[in-house]
């Protein structure tokens, strides 16, 4: 009986060792996998209206971590060629790619990556691209792996709002105030300034907003010229001046203001539309009014054009006086905008603070248009 057992406790014993050395655990290991692209092309000039344009479709194999393991996630990584990876940047906003192991990457993407990474406007220059294979969280000890690198030369556009310079000579370009495009894709540019009497032109940059190889552009009577021999356009009184120019319908305006005002049923019940004047005494477009102006209700702001006296108590500028152009504010606190003019339309319409019971509130309100596009207000009561 004795043998018996010690027989069976030794095959026991046996098994149990032999289990052991058989249940190792499974040990990932690094396999290479590929990165393919779609396309054959390798060289793009990026340009912000091909925004929405393939740059290149992106396929890559399922990772092979060696052993049987969940389904890893991928990171499609960008970087300065030559650099291994030091300051890489990765596609679909830094996030995991969900998708079945393909990227498609835009210019507006790449574009911005290429920006972020400082590479140079107009400057063709050499990128890597991988695929960054992750087993396991992000944070802690993930189990990596990369794909093959993909090399491409990409040319990049600058991401800077578009600008215009209108001076007398190139030497002003550099210390003058710039006229600002809508955005960047917008050939509409407009600028607030106080300009001496000469002969002016608009000088447009390069695609990468280099003045120092700016063109010059003359007009007449509305219409822009590119020509050499264009004629500058003539300023012949000093004054404040609204300048707008569109350089791809190739029209410009010139428009003379002397006063902002503000209008509005805060100002008045009757006569609403009846501006009562800023003043600028040092002509840099910082224009400030102190007003008793009725608590709860609205106005906006408008440039016109008066050269008669004004009359009144206090001084107002005459409804009938030329509306050069009306501000607003915008959906950011402290920020105008151009609005329509007409008090009806409610878009832009500030409100004085407090409750409309019928009294009034003495107001300070300052607005500043020296920076195109980034006009500015406030308004603070006494």
């Amino acid at each position: 009986m004795k043998n018996i057992i010690k027989t069976m406790f030794f095959a026991f014993l046996i098994i149990t060792i032999s289990s052991c050395e058989n249940d190792k655990e499974p040990i990932v290991s690094a396999n290479s996998f590929q990165l393919r692209t779609l396309e054959s092309v390798s060289s793009f000039v990026l340009l912000p209206q091909d925004n929405e344009n393939t740059v290149l479709t992106f396929e890559w194999d399922k990772v092979n971590n060696g052993v049987a393991t969940q389904d890893s996630n991928y990171l499609l990584e960008v970087a300065k060629s030559g650099t291994n990876f030091s300051e890489s940047l990765v596609a679909n906003d830094d996030e995991f790619i969900l998708t079945d192991r393909a990227y498609v990457l835009k210019v507006a993407e790449l574009n911005s990556l290429l920006a972020t990474a400082g590479f140079q406007c107009g400057v063709s220059t050499p990128v890597d691209v991988r695929i960054k294979s992750v087993l396991g969280n992000r944070v802690g000890n993930p189990f990596i792996q990369y794909s093959n690198v993909i090399t491409i030369n990409v040319t990049p556009y600058s991401t800077e709002t578009p600008e215009l310079a209108f001076v007398t000579s190139t030497s002003e370009i550099a210390a003058s105030s710039k006229m600002v495009s809508k955005g960047i894709l917008n050939s509409e540019f407009e600028g607030y300034f106080y300009l001496q009497s000469g002969s002016y032109k608009f000088y447009q940059p390069s695609a990468c907003g280099d003045f120092a190889s700016a063109t010059a552009i003359g007009g007449t009577a509305g219409t822009l010229d590119t020509d050499s021999a264009a004629p500058s356009i003539t300023i012949a009184t000093a004054g404040y001046y609204l300048v707008k120019a569109n350089i791809v319908a190739n029209t410009y305006s010139v428009s003379q203001y002397n006063y902002f005002g503000i209008y509005g049923k805060a100002k008045s019940t009757l006569f609403s539309d009846r501006a009562l004047p800023f003043v600028d005494d040092d002509h840099d477009n910082i224009w400030t009014i102190t007003v008793d102006l009725y608590k709860g209700r609205k106005f906006k702001l408008k440039s016109n054009y008066w050269t008669a006296l004004l009359t009144g108590t206090p001084p107002y500028i005459p409804s009938t006086a030329p509306i050069i152009s009306a501000l607003g504010k915008s959906s950011t606190s402290g920020q105008l905008v151009s609005v329509d003019p007409d008090l009806n339309v409610t878009d832009g319409l500030i409100t004085v603070p407090g409750t409309d019971d019928g009294t009034k509130v003495t107001c300070i309100i300052t607005i500043d248009v020296r920076n195109s596009r980034d006009y500015k207000y406030t308004l603070v009561t006494q």
